[in-house]
């Protein structure tokens, strides 16, 4: 039911025309996609260098983010999934949109204030440091009507250390709940529940938006390409690939151990599930790599000792005292040429010559 849309980056420190600049994630520079996951499995992705679904960004009007966003609402199979988004993706215009689309997607997430359909009566601005006490809290709300493409889209602001703005579709109430959390106390030495109260629609958009950055932390938990460099660009692309369908395996495996109610303790962890499958990859009949290289040595060293002809001295008819000359034989077998490049150019699938 709950679902989540945010990016997913792909680090790289070579040089592409593709390559993006990002300051705010841990992997630094490299590709970037959007990305559809629920708890950690990725769904389906997009990625930014490739141009948006014309038909969203013509007919719709759309920009090419909610573009990309609403082709990938557009591959689930179900209606009136609830998807999650960030303050990047969430606004009026792109909920119409998606509840409109064929699957009539909910969405809900935090948003700007600027160009993204908030009404006016909710806004709340800043105050000075002094004055956040007095206005910590506050809440404004405000309830779409007349709508029918979009029926019942709730804006609500609340103010914490500032304006907090969120739209939501799935939101059926707002009301405060009461948490409660560990908190260190000094005086028992010890650590101490402690409650407080926090609006129910934060709560979800907490617990429920996060499924992107639970499958890029288990993707990058046991990242294989944590020693590699990475210079050449389809090489962090296709490992990524690989991360996401190995996170994509675990994440069915332990749904399947929920569905047969197995106990952790005798469920494979993280870390020995994906040593399984590398053990499963490796043959072990295979020489170890060591070991060819050794017998290549062997074999190209007896290769240049034959290929070594012993002058001989030329014997011929002269005054004593005349030069006698030598020659050497040149090695009879040529080096064999290289391999073909694999780059850009010979993977071109019209004119490359691996095509």
């Amino acid at each position: 039911m709950h679902l989540g849309l945010d990016e997913q980056t792909i680090g790289f420190q070579g040089h592409h025309v593709n390559k993006m600049r990002i300051t705010y994630k841990r992997e630094g520079d490299g590709f970037q996609c959007d990305a559809l996951c629920d708890d950690g499995f990725t769904y389906s992705v997009f990625f930014r260098n490739e141009l948006p679904p014309r038909a969203y960004v013509r007919d719709l009007a759309l920009s090419p983010l909610h573009a990309r966003s609403l082709w990938l609402l557009d591959q689930l199979t179900t209606k009136f999934h609830h998807v999650w988004v960030d303050n990047l993706y969430m606004s009026a215009k792109f909920a119409k949109a998606a509840f409109t689309s064929r699957n009539k997607v909910m969405m809900s997430g935090v948003t700007r204030t600027a160009n993204r359909g908030l009404p006016r009566c909710i806004k709340q601005k800043e105050v000075k440091d002094n004055e956040i006490l007095s206005v910590r809290g506050y809440v404004k709300a405000a309830v779409l009507h007349d709508d029918a493409a979009i029926p019942d889209l709730v804006a609500m602001s609340i103010y914490d250390n500032k304006p907090v703005h969120f739209l939501s579709m799935t939101c059926q109430s707002i009301k405060w709940l009461v948490k409660s959390r560990q908190v260190w106390n000094n005086e028992a030495r010890r650590m101490v529940p402690v409650s407080f109260l926090r609006i129910n629609l934060i709560n979800d958009y907490n617990n429920k938006m996060n499924a992107v950055d639970v499958s890029d932390q288990l993707r990058n938990t046991y990242c294989m390409t944590h020693w590699l460099r990475q210079r050449k660009w389809w090489w962090p692309i296709f490992l990524w690939g690989m991360g996401v369908l190995l996170t994509n395996s675990y994440k069915v495996y332990t749904r399947v151990m929920d569905s047969e109610q197995v106990p952790r303790s005798q469920r494979l962890t993280h870390y020995d599930f994906l040593l399984s499958i590398c053990t499963a990859w490796i043959d072990r009949g295979e020489d170890d790599i060591r070991h060819i290289a050794r017998n290549r040595a062997r074999k190209r060293k007896r290769e240049e000792n034959c290929n070594v002809v012993t002058p001989q001295p030329i014997h011929g008819h002269g005054t004593r005292g005349s030069s006698v000359s030598s020659k050497l034989s040149e090695p009879s077998s040529k080096r064999s040429p290289k391999a073909t490049r694999l780059n850009e150019n010979t993977l071109h699938p019209e004119t490359g010559s691996l095509r």
